[in-house]
Order: C-alpha cells, then sequence, then structure tokens
C-alpha cells in the first residue's frame, strides 16, 4: 500500500517550494516549484477542482489537491491566493525531481501558481489591491486577455465585442493594432463588483464599468450585465486610445469611447443622447460649447450631458461633410501640441456651435422620437 502523502516543508530560505502529491499507482511526486515573490501554493476546493478536471484521476491525495501547509506567507498577508495565469505570465520553471513525472500532471500545476493577490491581499499604496474573486481562465482576445471565473464563449458576444471595437477604431483612427496585454476582469454579477469596488477603499469611483492604468498595466473591470458588450466596448475604447496616445482630453477621450461603443453598422447613433440633447436645447437649459467642455478636467465633474455633448462633437468630427477630412484622426496623432481643439476647429470652421446644431437637428429627424438616455454611470 502506498504511503499517505507527506506535508510539504516550507523552508524559511531558499530559492523552491516543495509540494508532494500521489500520482498514478500510488507512487509519491515530488515537485518542485521555484519561489515567486508573492506567489503561493494554494490548496483551495477550486484549485481542486480544476486539477480533477485536467488530470482526471491522476492524482490523489488530500482533499484539496495539495497537503495542509503547502503555502508560502507573504511578508504582507497571511492571506492564501489563487490565481490562473498563462505560463508565459508566470516566471520560473516548474520541474520534476522524478523523471516519471507526467508532462500533463506538471502543466495541470502551473494553474496552481498565483501571481496576483485575491480578496483582503493588499498590493501597495496607489495601485488596485485585487479582484474580489481570483480569476480561473482566461481568454485572449487580440491584445485583450479576459479573466473570468468560469469559460467564456470566444465567439460569444463579449468576446465579439472587443474584437470588432479594436478592428473598428484601427480602421477609423489609422492605427496599427494593439500588441501590449490589457486585461479583462469580468466579475459574475453586480454584487461581487461592488464588493470589489468596496474593498478598494474609495480609490475607484462607482461606475458599471471601469477601465484603469497605472502607466505600465491597463485594466478593465465589468460585471455581467444586459447591457455587457456595450459596456466593454466603451471600456476597450478607453484602453485602446490609452495604448495609442497615453494622455487624452477627457472630454474627448469620453466622446470616443461613446462613439465607439454603439454598432458602427448604425453609424455610431446614440438616439438616447440625441433626444436627451434636442429636449434640452429646445427649453433652453442647455446651449453646445466646446470650450465649456475641454474645462473639464475630472471625470467626476462630467454629468450625463457633458457625456452626450461629447458624443455629439466627435459624431460630427468623424462623419460630417462640413469638417476636413481627417481632422480629428490628425489632431490625435499631434498628441495636443496644436493647442485645444476648439481653437483649431475655428481656423476651419466660423461658427462651431451652429454647425453642431445643425448637427443635432438632422440626426433628431433621424432618431424621430426617442426617450433621453437612462443613467449609464
Amino acid at each position: 500500500m502506498a504511503k499517505p502523502p507527506t506535508p510539504a516543508t516550507v523552508p524559511s530560505r531558499g530559492s523552491h517550494t516543495r509540494a508532494v502529491a500521489t500520482g498514478e499507482r500510488g507512487q509519491q511526486r515530488h515537485l518542485t516549484f521555484p519561489r515567486l515573490r508573492g506567489c503561493f501554493l494554494v490548496g483551495s476546493r477550486r484549485a481542486s477542482n480544476l486539477l480533477k478536471d485536467d488530470v482526471g484521476s491522476r492524482l490523489r491525495g488530500t482533499k484539496s489537491g495539495f497537503p495542509p501547509g503547502s503555502k508560502r506567507v507573504s511578508r504582507r498577508n497571511s492571506c492564501q491566493t489563487f490565481f490562473a495565469c498563462r505560463m508565459r505570465r508566470c516566471t520560473g520553471s516548474l520541474s520534476s525531481t522524478n523523471a516519471g513525472a507526467s508532462p500533463r500532471l506538471v502543466r495541470s500545476l502551473v494553474v496552481l501558481l498565483v501571481c496576483v493577490p485575491a480578496a483582503g491581499c493588499g498590493i501597495s499604496r496607489g495601485h488596485i489591491r485585487a479582484t474580489a474573486a481570483a480569476p480561473a481562465f482566461t481568454l485572449w482576445v487580440g491584445p485583450f486577455a479576459v479573466r473570468t471565473v468560469e469559460p467564456l464563449d470566444e465567439d460569444g458576444p463579449e468576446a465579439t465585442a472587443l474584437r470588432e471595437v479594436h478592428k473598428e477604431m484601427v480602421r477609423t483612427l489609422g492605427r496599427r493594432p494593439v500588441h501590449e496585454p490589457i486585461e479583462v476582469f469580468l466579475f459574475r454579477d453586480r454584487k461581487r463588483y461592488e464588493a470589489f469596488l468596496a474593498s478598494q477603499r474609495g480609490t475607484l469611483p462607482y461606475r458599471r464599468a471601469l477601465f484603469v492604468t497605472d502607466g505600465s498595466r491597463r485594466k478593465i473591470y465589468a460585471h455581467r450585465n444586459r447591457g455587457l458588450s456595450r459596456d466593454l466596448r466603451h471600456e476597450a475604447a478607453h484602453a485602446l486610445l490609452n495604448a495609442w496616445y497615453g494622455s487624452v482630453p477627457l472630454w474627448l477621450d469620453e466622446g470616443l469611447a461613446e462613439y465607439f461603443e454603439t454598432d458602427p453598422e448604425a453609424h455610431h447613433m446614440q438616439c438616447g443622447h440625441v433626444a436627451e440633447l434636442w429636449e434640452a436645447l429646445r427649453t433652453g437649459v442647455w446651449r453646445p460649447s466646446l470650450e465649456r467642455l475641454e474645462r473639464i478636467e475630472r471625470v467626476t465633474e462630467l454629468s450625463r450631458r457633458d457625456y452626450a455633448e461629447a458624443w455629439l462633437w466627435v459624431h460630427l468630427l468623424l462623419q460630417s461633410d462640413a469638417i476636413p477630412p481627417g481632422f480629428l484622426v490628425s489632431y490625435l496623432a499631434a498628441g495636443g501640441k496644436e493647442g485645444p481643439l476648439s481653437v483649431r476647429l475655428r481656423h476651419f470652421v466660423a461658427e462651431p456651435e451652429e454647425l453642431v446644431r445643425k448637427h443635432l437637428e438632422r440626426l433628431y429627424r433621424k432618431c424621430g422620437r426617442r426617450k433621453p438616455a437612462g443613467n449609464r454611470l
């Protein structure tokens, strides 16, 4: 009879952590893992299920798939973490001290190496702390690494939305495809998403979806809802603009995201925005002003009507025959060196406010009577 698994010892110093698992025919296999800074070995039920699905009856031992104690405690936190990372994301290599170890077993154990903390584990001041539920699956859609706790269909609406917005923006803005990874964390429901936002201690505002960056990593956070595909297109537009241009004026960043979140086959129409702006214009509570939008510097200062007006200006600049072709594209490529867009626009259009008002009137006739859009924030 094979001996039961022996708990792995975790040296306080050294370069490796060992875990012992029982494989085929009761043979024990001693697997050696390089020590990764901030990484852990986890014995959770989710990890066990993943491993069981992958290798079936090849691995037997404790319920968790790893003996108790098979973890290293970080110097800042004592919490366990779980992270399903691609092999190219993890530094170091996984080797077996037993030459007969199954390569499939070794590959399966890679998913138990974790590189991002889970709920309650801080990273560092000024950084996003972690997802509330560690992702178990990653689907790559162009530059987007969509991380979920359940498999995602590569031909489903979420993946299709990300794929299409990338292609549409490349074509419209004349840019090369983005190759730097953009992480998309997709939460199962609103409750888990809000719990994650609450765990950030006020560092993130509440939005139905968010794009954040610390300069080196770009991340999108969203949760499943009926408007998920649209949310993903909107936040993906922010991420792609950041990858291409870095900093973009706030109104233009939001206006382009509102523009590209809609279906290109419908000419990027936002009839809800059109109805709201037309009603405000008719009642005299609003007048278009690009200079006013340019003075807004914080996203928390943007109202729903500001989002709508930003979309209207972008729609005018990209689709109106009265604007020189490539005007907005060349302005973006210049990186703001030409000054405010409103100043440059007046070199070609004497009264841009009157032009955008007439553009709004034409759009209103196309949309017909529509109710103003609901609050998507």
